[in-house]
């Protein structure tokens, strides 16, 4: 995906992040899940803009990232401040129930959505979106 010239990418102290709405993120990570391939998406607070700053192991993994969205509401009025703005919010929340929505609709039997280690949260999705048929 990092080769992808439409791609509109804003920096905040070094840490690149896609201008993306939901929608655009939804449509990126359908075709990511259809490819078969895997992908990393993080979706960026400003907490993990101060946390790269100074860990570069954890810098190169926000690098890496095929998605990148806004979600911390900080990182909106930075942009704005600085003339640069984002065009939405992109939330980790609703992006992961809408991650397992269309997991869920694929016929792609191996498939694996993690925002880390297993929690309630992880528990609700699987028991609210897990096919009974697989």
């Amino acid at each position: 995906m990092s080769n992808d010239r439409s791609r509109r990418r804003i920096r905040i102290l070094g840490v690149a992040i896609d201008d993306v709405i939901e929608a655009e993120a939804l449509e990126r990570i359908a075709a990511f899940i259809a490819s078969g391939a895997p992908h990393h998406v993080v979706t960026i607070n400003p907490e993990f803009v101060m946390e790269a700053r100074h860990n570069a192991a954890f810098r190169q993994v926000l690098t890496a990232a095929d998605l990148a969205t806004p979600d911390g509401f900080g990182l909106l009025l930075v942009a704005r401040q600085r003339g640069t703005p984002f065009r939405g919010r992109v939330t980790g929340v609703a992006l992961t129930e809408q991650i397992a929505v269309l997991a869920g609709r694929s016929r792609t039997r191996r498939r694996r959505a993690s925002a880390g280690a297993p929690n309630s949260t992880d528990r609700r999705l699987l028991c609210r979106f897990a096919r009974p048929d697989r």
